[in-house]
């Protein structure tokens, strides 16, 4: 059975040396390996061992790592070891810098049994064994010693075993740096300064996680509007307390509603009733399950409040408004790329204007039952916003 043996680098500067079995190794070409038993002699002894046998290749792979650098250092002074204390039974030979394939074809060399003695960063082996990634968390070490700590440990030992079911088994860590954001555009000193540049990243899903950046507007979605989305001298969210996100809220129920239908003020005060209105008016209409929120009918043939409709809930003094549907009119004009500043947006107008929130594009409304609930949001945390995504929560008491 032929031996391997493997080290992978990790982020916070370390590397595993792992054994493996190569499932597709044969008699004629495996190694005149000492038994467990005597290995740990032959460490000891040196030349005089009594090592014996027919005289094998080990090919030592460094994958893309240089031969001047620590870990190219490290594989040479083990091909040195190996030479000086195998009685000229094992000729270590080692090769760095691609020189036998990428870091992706020597974990495939190691389990095909084509390569003996791999280095590779912890990602490269991601593949085999997902659980190795937890190495490439940032910020997962305060300092060296505490990774010294963790991939000398139990943890370190549980995640070597796992190699064992796909042909290698783990030996150590080695250290390789830690790992440094580098580019050629901007020093990058916070995470706003990564935007826009381009990182390539290690073939690790983690690692992927860490820079992968995405741009959302504040008002896509289920989101909340303040006063300056409209009007330039207007509060933004930072000048609400945070606790008129945390109140009963009042439920106007007019699902009855097709497409296209305008929902008026007297519609609303119907809703309503002898109910008293809370501080947080949610008007529903469950348009999400008439039409498919990402179709353009959902855009194009909503429900819309007309300016009675707005001023009258504006009349009513609320903190927030809430709607689950494109409530005005010329938002679905926004589609077709008519700018915002020549639409009459109503409720943006009449609504906002007044220091009142607005909520915008809820859904499961549906599973809303009751007409007075507690509400609970939780906005997206952006200083000086005019709007953020914000998940919404309804909390009805149940009837035991």
């Amino acid at each position: 059975m032929k031996t391997k043996i493997l080290s992978m680098c990790l982020t916070i500067a370390m590397a595993t040396a792992l054994v493996g079995c190569g499932q597709n190794a044969s008699k004629d070409s495996a190694p005149a390996a000492a038994t467990s038993e005597s290995s740990s002699d032959s460490a000891d002894a040196g030349g005089e061992s009594g090592v014996t046998g027919e005289k094998r290749t080990l090919s030592l792979f460094a994958g893309s790592i240089p031969e001047n650098t620590p870990t190219g250092v490290g594989l040479a002074a083990m091909a040195d070891y190996i030479n000086e204390n195998s009685n000229g039974t094992l000729e270590a030979q080692t090769f760095y810098d691609t020189a036998l394939g990428d870091a992706t074809s020597m974990v495939q060399g190691l389990q095909q049994g084509t390569v003996d003695i791999g280095v590779a960063g912890t990602a490269y082996f991601s593949g085999l064994v997902p659980e190795i990634e937890v190495f490439q968390l940032p910020f997962l070490f305060s300092d060296l010693e505490s990774a010294r700590a963790a991939t000398a440990g139990p943890v370190a030992e549980e995640i070597n075993g796992m190699f064992e079911g796909v042909g290698i088994v783990g030996l150590s860590f080695w250290e390789n740096g830690f790992r440094e954001l580098t580019n050629n555009v901007r020093p990058v000193k916070t995470p706003a300064d990564m935007d826009g540049i381009k990182m390539r990243t290690l073939p690790a899903d983690v690692d992927a996680a860490n820079v992968t950046w995405f741009t959302l507007q504040t008002h896509w979605y289920t989101h909340i509007d303040a006063p300056s989305h409209q009007f330039p001298e207007g509060k933004t969210l930072n000048d609400f307390p945070l606790e008129y996100l945390f109140r009963k809220s009042t439920i106007l129920d007019v699902s009855y509603l097709e497409a296209n239908q305008p929902v008026t003020a007297e519609m609303l005060q119907e809703a309503l009733g002898d109910t008293k209105p809370e501080k947080i008016l949610l008007v529903k209409t469950c348009w999400e399950d008439k039409t498919e929120w990402h179709s353009h009918d959902y855009w194009d043939e909503s429900p819309y409040i007309t300016e009675d409709g707005a001023e009258w809930l504006a009349s009513l003094k609320p903190e927030i408004v809430g709607f689950d549907f494109a409530q005005d009119y010329d938002i679905r004009k926004l589609r077709f790329g008519v700018p915002e500043s020549q639409c009459y947006l109503t409720t943006h107008r009449k609504i906002l204007k007044n220091d009142i929130m607005m909520i915008e594009y809820m859904s499961n409304m549906k599973s809303v039952h009751k007409k007075v609930v507690d509400f609970v949001g939780l906005p997206t945390a952006l200083e000086n916003a005019n709007g953020a995504q914000i998940r919404c929560v309804a909390i009805e008491d149940t009837e035991e």
